[in-house]
């Protein structure tokens, strides 16, 4: 039979060119690891969006948006739709199942789709555009600030900018944001088209004859080609003001200027807006190419950045808006020395028990596996970031379980009278088998992550991934290395071989009072395990739930919502009170940097971050502070500032989420077919929810109804007229919104030439009875008064539908409480609600991804508990044995829930993760305890002599086990953040308990099932 440790010692200069090479690469490959803060996971995304000009939002939904959802809907990935039709726009948001992974054949399927309904939508409605980057993160943001200068000036200074970053190795895409979109207006005065008998239609057409782009043709001469380009489309402004007006019944020579004003300005109302430190600016948001180092990628953008800026104009300011390199770069140097500081305690122990040489040999088998490990981990592309080393935190107290076994086996073998190469193949191959088998089951722990369709389990992969490299790398070694060291260095004196076998010392003589009486009383214990076991099931459901916690960055954000029919303008107003606020060193020293966009989320410059669909009456500031300590407070400043300051907003302030859902909020979905009736519900879950105390930023995703006038034309009037409905709509929309002309041209500019009523008139609501009416059949026109009536009109203008059904969403935030809690407050409520029929409540958010990721990781339990069970009837040639191995993993609930308990951690998804790795580890113990108890049962013992001496001889290595793994996780209780301290309690808890309890459980089964 094929001996691994046997070849190690035949090939041994091999292994020590392997070793000096693992080594050597290992610690390369550290210094220049792919880093980067969080572990990605794919956003499976896409938006789609449509725009009709002057369409409310009823006839949005009805034209536009159930047609796109019905195509949408056939593309088989597609797990759910949130389509939002608003005055003017469609944007459907197309989510597919997480268990898919190569998106852009899917999104290619969704651009087809949408090019075969494009002939279905209504004649004039722009789009459907899909972008399928939604899920794009910007590693960097740069804002472009210059006093003095436009925003024309600014724009292409900005351009110049993408153009230079480029040309940076690792740089995906460049966006600008705040950028303001030029336009030439033509504003005309319904009293002077009247007075020269003109219509809209008529300046249109005129202006787009005398704007015809058309090719001339070519002549041949003398066999070379002569292109002929006829002059035609606009080449300045004045050429624009001077286009000559055919006007009915004048031969005098009438000009564009004449009839209406030309202005080159930027679109009003502006669409978006971005300002830096108070002051307005373009923002340029970078994203990076898949698999590029954010360290690497971030340095060479710091360079490009410093030499554009020596070549700015004077004036002009460059700077850092959001810079992730740097936020990695903490985040590694912080998790790292968590590492250093584990490794550390992991090699004092094992020194202090083992002796100097013993502990130096098992010691130097822990940072061997580290180096291994990352070379495999760099060749499988896994990244260090704040997951895989925290992976490699909790792998140290497990991988350091291999090389002490076999280091005190060998020398245990060596007192019996072995020589040191004998000894050291002997246990070898005795261990090798049960070493892997009880490295399989943990790793088998972790493997519901693996399978788990989930985003959650997708962020969490990499702790999978780490701890099956490591453990699998700790065991080859083990078997390997660590018998050669042992073999070469391992010293035991007369005095360490007499005391191999002494079990008289404290600690034994403790431990086998323990095990005389759980042998003697057995049916006692084993009732009091399940007892305590039970008692522990019903703690752990007082634990708090939190699926994953908020981030420990020094930010914080501000949702600002001036409510729905609010102006740009007023937006803008607000936020430059908001920012000066911020801003003043007075009054907030701590803060560093403020950016804030206006109409629009900016861009998604962290993963688990998803920008807002732009609306006027929304904003978006990032705050920077100082040290993430003052977050807290400063948040609770900034809510009580916009309250007495700004009260007619409703504004958000929170922290970032870790994880792929914003953690603390509760979403309550209602559905039913009347938009109305759900708004009605929706108010009064509000109010339900302002009578919990200390509950905030209550809102639902449709917005309050806004002013509208309805305009019922009066079919006999304007018949007479002959005046249809569709003049009244085009010339309404001509004059308030402006109708987009024809284009002009200006190097690579191509600014729209927009016609639309003068200013003055635009903005008094009177001046809408005295709007003219142009008649396309006649070319005549009339106040619209005379053709209509004018009805007010309070309306919904935002609808939402999730998959084809009328959904709106609350959502509102306790600071005093987790989402369970909130949402167990507010279920009284919702029990005593009397919906009608047809209607429907659904939790959404933190508590619907929570469920969704439970479910996905326990799905998949039983088979890896199953195949964990072959394993072991594998290894043991028994079903007895194995059930015994089996039976002690319910001991896992007793110390995890009282680590949660004591610790005040709450039950999150990975403090779930950290009870499937703490069974792992337990089972781990039951196999090398059950291994040495056959070996004492095949030397003649009887069974209960047999469980003792094993149990004596398994004591230290087991406890050594446990007290590196407990003493190992201290850094990350104490210093790892939120996010695994749960999961850091419940193992240190759980496996100290479950130790000292297998310690007695598996001798009390065994004895149990195995007789004499």
């Amino acid at each position: 039979m094929f001996s691994l440790t046997k070849f190690a010692f035949r090939n041994s200069c091999l292994f020590i060119l392997l070793l000096g090479f693992v080594i050597a690469m290992g610690l390369y490959q550290y210094a220049n690891f792919p880093s980067q803060e969080d572990p990605t996971f794919t956003v499976r995304e896409a938006v789609v969006t449509a725009f009709y000009p002057g369409m409310s939002a009823e006839r949005v939904e009805n034209l536009i948006t159930r047609r796109l959802e019905e195509k949408i809907r056939e593309i088989p990935e597609v797990e759910y739709i949130k389509a939002s039709s608003k005055t003017d726009l469609s944007v459907i948001h197309v989510n597919v199942y997480d268990k898919y992974y190569d998106l852009q054949p899917i999104w290619n399927q969704l651009r087809n789709k949408m090019d075969e309904v494009k002939s279905e939508l209504p004649t004039g409605t722009r789009g459907p555009v899909v972008n399928d980057d939604f899920g794009d993160v910007a590693i960097a943001s740069l804002a472009l600030t210059a006093n003095g200068f436009n925003l024309t000036e600014m724009y292409d200074t900005a351009v110049d900018i993408r153009r230079e970053l480029y040309t940076v190795d690792g740089v995906k895409r460049v966006t600008l944001y705040g950028a303001q979109e030029e336009v030439i207006v033509l504003s005309y005065s319904n009293a002077k088209l009247a007075e020269y008998g003109l219509s809209p239609q008529l300046l249109i057409a005129s202006l787009k004859q005398a704007n015809t782009i058309l090719p001339g043709g070519k002549v041949e001469i003398f066999g070379r080609q002569i292109i002929i380009e006829p002059s035609g489309n606009f080449t300045s402004e004045d050429e624009i003001r001077n286009v000559q007006i055919a006007v009915p019944g004048n031969t005098q020579p009438v000009y564009l200027r004449d009839i209406v004003e030309v202005e080159r300005e930027y679109i009003d109302p502006a669409k978006m807006m971005a300002f830096h430190m108070g002051e307005p600016a373009i923002i340029l948001g970078v994203s990076m190419v898949e698999g590029e180092n954010i360290l690497d990628v971030g340095a060479d953008l710091d360079k490009a950045m410093q030499a554009i800026e020596q070549d700015l104009p004077i004036g002009y300011n460059l700077e850092w808006a959001t810079f992730q390199s740097e936020l990695v770069e903490n985040t590694i140097k912080d998790f790292s020395g968590n590492l250093y500081q584990t490794l550390g305690i992991v090699l004092i122990v094992v020194i202090f028990f083992l002796g100097s040489r013993t502990g130096l040999i098992v010691g130097l088998g822990v940072p061997l596996t580290m180096l291994l490990a990352l070379l495999i981990m760099n060749m499988l592309g896994i990244a260090l970031q704040r997951v895989s080393i925290a992976a490699l935190i909790i792998s140290l107290g497990l991988l350091v379980d291999n090389g002490i076994v076999v280091a005190e086996d060998i020398k245990r073998r060596i007192c019996e009278g072995l020589s040191h190469e004998e000894a050291a193949i002997a246990s070898g191959n005795s261990l090798v088998l049960p070493l892997l088998t009880s490295s399989l089951t943990t790793i088998l722990a972790f493997v519901p992550l693996i399978l788990a369709d989930h985003r959650a389990g997708e962020y969490l992969y990499s702790i999978a991934q780490v701890v099956t490299i490591t453990l699998l790398s700790s065991w080859f070694l083990a078997t390997t290395v660590t018998p050669l060291m042992c073999a070469k260095f391992i010293k035991v004196d007369a005095k360490e071989s007499a005391e191999e076998n002494n079990y008289d010392t404290r600690f034994y003589v403790i431990y086998r009072r323990f095990l005389d009486w759980v042998l003697a009383h057995r049916a006692v214990f084993l009732i009091a395990m399940i007892v305590a076991m039970l008692v522990s099931a019903q703690l752990l459901k007082a634990v708090p739930k939190q699926f994953f916690p908020a981030s420990d960055r020094a930010q914080f954000t501000i949702y600002l919502d001036m409510g729905r029919g609010g102006s740009i303008n007023l937006t803008e107003e607000k936020v430059q009170l908001l920012d000066a606020w911020l801003l003043d060193q007075s009054i907030n020293p701590e803060v560093t940097n403020v950016v804030s966009y206006v109409g629009e989320g900016g861009p998604r410059f962290y993963l688990s971050l998803s920008p807002f669909d732009p609306d006027p009456h929304r904003a978006f500031v990032l705050v920077d502070l100082t040290a993430f300590k003052h977050v807290e407070g400063f948040m609770q400043r900034t809510r009580e500032f916009i309250l007495h300051n700004i009260p007619e907003a409703n504004a958000d302030v929170k922290t970032l989420s870790m994880g792929p859902t914003e953690v603390g909020v509760i979403m309550l979905r209602i559905v039913g077919p009347d938009p109305y009736m759900l708004y009605d519900l929706a108010q009064n879950v509000k109010t339900d929810l302002q009578k919990i105390p200390g509950t905030m930023s209550i809102e639902d995703d449709w917005g309050n109804k806004t002013l509208g006038v309805h305009i019922e034309v009066d079919q006999t009037q304007a018949n007479r007229s002959n005046i249809s409905p569709s003049d009244v709509a085009l010339s309404l929309n001509a004059f308030y919104t402006g109708s987009e002309i024809t284009d002009y041209r200006e190097q690579d500019k191509i600014i729209p030439i927009i016609l639309r009523g003068e200013q003055s008139e635009r903005t008094t609501i009177d001046r809408l009875r005295t709007v003219n009416v142009f008649s396309q059949t006649t070319g005549e026109s009339v106040p619209l008064l005379q053709v209509a009536e004018f009805v007010p009109d309070w309306k919904l203008s935002h609808l939402l539908r999730r998959n084809f059904e009328h959904t709106i969403t609350v959502s509102a935030r306790n600071p005093d409480m987790y989402a369970t809690q909130l949402a167990g407050e507010l279920t009284p409520y919702l029990d005593a609600m009397v919906l009608p029929p047809g209607y429907r409540l659904e939790w959404g958010g933190e508590l619907e991804d929570a469920a969704k990721a439970q479910k996905a990781l326990f799905s998949n339990l039983p088979l890896c508990l199953f195949l964990g069970f072959i394993l072991l009837v594998w290894q043991f040639n028994s079903f007895k044995r194995p059930l015994i191995v089996v039976l002690t993993i319910p001991l896992l609930i007793i110390g995890g829930a009282l680590g949660l308990l004591i610790m005040n951690a709450t039950l999150g998804f990975v403090a779930l993760l950290g009870f499937l790795s703490l069974g792992g580890i337990l089972i781990n113990n039951g196999i090398v305890l059950i291994d040495r108890m056959d070996q004492e049962l095949a030397e003649g013992k009887a069974v209960k002599e047999a469980v003792i001496q094993a149990s004596l001889k398994r004591f230290r290595p087991i406890m050594m086990t446990t007290l590196t793994t407990v003493l190992g996780l201290l850094p990350l209780i104490l210093f790892g953040g939120e996010m695994w301290y749960g999961m850091a309690s419940v193992i240190a808890y759980g496996l100290a308990v479950g130790t000292v309890l297998t310690l007695g459980v598996v001798p009390a089964l065994y004895t149990l099932f195995i007789k004499d």
